[in-house]
C-alpha cells in the first residue's frame, strides 16, 4: 500500500515542476546562475518561491520510498535541506538585483512550503506560461511518474524501472534541449 504513494509523489513532483517551468524561460531553468532580469510572482510563484524545489523533494520521496526508512529520511531530509542552502543562497542575489520589491516578497511568499493563497506583490511583473515548454522542460520528471509506477506494480524490478526511467528522461531531455538549442 505504501509503494502506491511513491506514483502519487512523482506525479506531484511533475505537476509542480512542470507549472513552475511554464513561467520561466529554458535560459532561466537551463541557466546555472539563474538569472533573471525580471522578478516574476505568477503561477506557482504566488505560493511558494521554489515550486521546483519543492517539486524535488516530493521526487525524493517517490523514490525514497523503495529504500530502508533511513535511506527515505536520507533522501527526503537531504534534498529539502539542499534545497532550503539553494534557496538562500539565490535570495541573495535576487535582492541584490530586485530590492525591495524582492524583500517583499520574500516577506509574503515561504521558500518551500506553500501559502494557501496566492499572494501579491506591488512592483512584481506577470508572466505569461508557455505550458507547452513546462512539459517540454520535465521530461525528466514524466520518466520519474512512469518508473515510480512501474515500480510501486513491480517491487522487485524498482531498481530497474527507477534506473532506466532516469536514463530514458536524461535522454529524452538532453535530446529535446539540443534541438531547441539549434
Amino acid at each position: 500500500m505504501l509503494l502506491a504513494l511513491s506514483p502519487l509523489a512523482a506525479l506531484i513532483c511533475w505537476v509542480l515542476r512542470a507549472w513552475g517551468s511554464a513561467y520561466l524561460s529554458p535560459a532561466i531553468v537551463w541557466s546555472p546562475d539563474a538569472h533573471a532580469d525580471t522578478l516574476y510572482v505568477d503561477g506557482p510563484f504566488r505560493f511558494v518561491r521554489n515550486p521546483l524545489y519543492l517539486g524535488n523533494i516530493f521526487l525524493a520521496a517517490a523514490v525514497g520510498i523503495f529504500a530502508t526508512p533511513y535511506g527515505f529520511a536520507f533522501a527526503v531530509i537531504g534534498t529539502a535541506a539542499f534545497g532550503a542552502l539553494l534557496s538562500a543562497y539565490e535570495a541573495r542575489g535576487m535582492h541584490e538585483r530586485f530590492g525591495p520589491v524582492y524583500d517583499a516578497y520574500r516577506r509574503a511568499v515561504p521558500a518551500l512550503v506553500p501559502r494557501f493563497t496566492p499572494a501579491r506583490i506591488a512592483g512584481a511583473a506577470r508572466a505569461t506560461p508557455s505550458f507547452a515548454y513546462g512539459l517540454r522542460s520535465e521530461l525528466l520528471t514524466a520518466c520519474f511518474v512512469i518508473g515510480t509506477t512501474i515500480a510501486a506494480f513491480a517491487p522487485h524490478r524498482a531498481a530497474a524501472a527507477i534506473g532506466w526511467s532516469w536514463f530514458g528522461g536524461f535522454v529524452l531531455q538532453t535530446v529535446i534541449a539540443w534541438r531547441e538549442a539549434r
